[in-house]
């Protein structure tokens, strides 16, 4: 429903409390959902700085069950918000180079619902650049992840961008 002023002063709760108890995995998962919830409100500064938080902390070896506790990498998906923000903010040469890093990381890693999210992530921000060509490869590398690993919802949310793109290569009927 789109509370996120709901989901902030929850996820800022989530910040206190981690804090109090001193459990530094429970803050960074805390700041990675204020800074997401930053970003879904257009309060990219803020998200910024929540998400490279998560950056700052998180290891590799020591966050590797992460994806499996919590149901996706915190990293990962920081990078996803933190890219597209950097585009709309003017900085898409940083976005797309973020991007590339980012999505290594998520192959690596090899978390199925991370590395889609990430897809989504990646391929709303070349179609926010308007990058036509970039789009549509992205679509459809999003489209095969999303079928190799069964989730319908960004199948079809890889078709959208997907459409968006041949319809800007002038293929206006196949869109």
């Amino acid at each position: 429903r789109g509370e996120y002023v709901t989901g902030v002063d929850l996820a800022e709760q989530l910040v206190r409390i981690a804090e109090a108890a001193g459990v530094p995995e429970l803050l960074m998962e805390a700041r990675y959902v204020k800074g997401a919830g930053h970003f879904w409100m257009g309060d990219l500064l803020p998200a910024m700085s929540d998400l490279e938080y998560v950056f700052d902390v998180y290891d590799p070896v020591a966050h590797a069950l992460h994806a499996s506790i919590y149901g996706e990498d915190p990293c990962v998906t920081a990078h996803g918000h933190h890219l597209w923000a950097r585009a709309i903010l003017g900085f898409p040469e940083q976005a797309i180079v973020e991007a590339e890093q980012a999505m290594a990381a998520a192959l690596a890693l090899g978390h199925p619902w991370t590395i889609d999210y990430l897809f989504v992530c990646i391929t709303h921000t070349h179609s926010l650049l308007r990058d036509v060509e970039a789009t549509l490869s992205w679509s459809q590398r999003m489209h095969d992840s999303a079928t190799e690993h069964g989730f319908p919802s960004w199948m079809a949310a890889s078709s959208v961008f997907h459409g968006w793109a041949r319809a800007g290569c002038g293929e206006v009927d196949e869109g």
